[in-house]
């Protein structure tokens, strides 16, 4: 795993949960130990990355982070945010798409900086997201590609529309594909996967469609979907609620078949993760909460009575409450 900061993610979740100053500090002295210093700028390199040709002769490669991460810099100065966005994310072309699978490499950590960039209106975040996701690999791509093109092939053929929950329990009801990842891979992924079952894993993952007029439904599914695994639960609804913002406060783009495009390569990532988790507990769809408000305050530190503050998003407090099994009309008097 390449140049991941959590410091950002940590110091601006706090600060939208209305942390103190001395909270916030904490959260910052938490993580800063595993920093590193950055490698030598050359501002001709930096240059050189203007030409697309060469551009990708220095993606994949995280000595050349800070060179990517100045160079973002000043597109988006010259270009705004969301032009650059669009040129290097969506653009459908060769580069772009390349960028958007190495998005999602880390386990995801590069749309996750994007996510939390575009809603606090960072460009600089930005910069460092999209630095991120150029010296990430881009192994991904044959997947999210492969899915496309499948699903494209079987457009329009009247077939029942499943749910991403229905998908997961077929692929861990697939022989092949439950057990093709290994115990000794040292990625489950890369190494087990995409390596013993990547036919089998695309033919089921691009069955996984959305339309224009789905895109609100498909992201709540996103996150009931993560919800339904316990044991990964705060990540994955992290990165739900994170795709959330690159999908609907990109302004004025991404275009409703961009938003699905991300929407689907989020769920296909996920499908990955969750493959790799025990079957949802039984618990999971139990309607009560299974936790008071109370735990979330003595055991995470969180004071959720802050969470109605003006600088809080709806959304954070749903995380919140997400995370302990709380439904959104839990009251914190309950």
């Amino acid at each position: 795993m390449h140049c991941q900061n959590h410091i950002a993610h940590h110091l601006l979740t706090l600060f939208a949960l209305n942390a103190s100053p001395a909270e916030i500090q904490q959260g910052y002295d938490t993580n800063v130990s595993y920093q590193r210093p950055p490698e030598p700028l050359k501002d001709s390199i930096v240059d050189d990355m203007h030409k697309p040709e060469r551009f990708k002769t220095y993606l994949g490669n995280e000595k050349y982070y800070h060179d990517f991460l100045v160079f973002f810099q000043k597109e988006i100065n010259a270009k705004s945010w969301q032009n650059v966005l669009d040129e290097y994310l969506f653009a459908n072309d060769d580069r772009a798409n390349d960028m958007l699978s190495r998005l999602y490499a880390g386990f995801l950590h590069p749309i996750i900086h994007l996510g939390f960039g575009i809603e606090f209106q960072q460009p600089a975040i930005m910069a460092e997201a999209l630095a991120q996701a150029a010296v990430h690999d881009s192994w991904m791509a044959p997947l999210f590609l492969g899915c496309e093109k499948a699903a494209e092939a079987n457009r329009g053929k009247d077939k029942p529309k499943k749910t991403i929950v229905q998908l997961l329990q077929e692929a861990k009801n697939d022989a092949k594909l439950s057990k093709a990842a290994h115990f000794e891979d040292g990625n489950k992924i890369r190494e087990g996967i995409l390596k013993r079952a990547p036919d089998e894993m695309i033919a089921l993952a691009s069955q996984y469609t959305i339309e224009e007029d789905e895109l609100e439904e498909k992201t709540a599914e996103m996150i009931n979907a993560a919800g339904s695994h316990a044991l990964a639960l705060p990540y994955l609804i992290l990165q739900a609620d994170q795709h959330t913002s690159v999908l609907h406060q990109h302004s004025p783009t991404p275009t409703p078949r961009h938003q699905i495009r991300l929407l689907l390569h989020a769920l296909r990532q996920l499908q990955f993760l969750l493959l790799r988790l025990p079957l949802p507990h039984p618990l999971a769809n139990r309607k009560a909460p299974l936790t008071r408000m109370e735990s979330l305050e003595r055991h995470h530190h969180v004071h959720i009575a802050r969470l109605s503050g003006p600088p809080v998003r709806r959304s954070h407090k749903l995380l919140a409450q997400a995370a302990l099994g709380l439904g959104p009309g839990y009251q914190e008097g309950e």
